[in-house]
């Protein structure tokens, strides 16, 4: 089920622009762990379906850019994101 979440959150972020807000890039550069936005290749089955790791977040910058365009007043339930670059 979490990998059908994973995905499917990888995929409305492609439809919002989530990857590269100001640029053309389709996937965050490079592969750290739990980034929602980073290439296929760059996230294994393990990481996709949280099976002991996870759980996969928008990153910083991502999180920003969602907020200038979904404003919530609701707190951030992440403490600390993965740096997007």
């Amino acid at each position: 089920m979490r990998l059908i979440g994973t995905t499917t959150a990888h995929e409305v972020g492609h439809s919002l622009g989530l990857a590269d807000p100001e640029g053309e890039d389709f996937h965050n550069p490079g592969d750290e762990p739990n980034r929602l936005m980073d290439s296929g290749g760059a996230r294994s089955f393990k990481e996709r379906a949280e099976l002991g790791e996870g759980p996969g977040v928008f990153c910083d910058e991502e999180f920003a850019y969602l907020r200038q365009i979904l404003p919530s007043s609701v707190p951030d339930p992440v403490s600390v994101r993965p740096t997007c670059f």
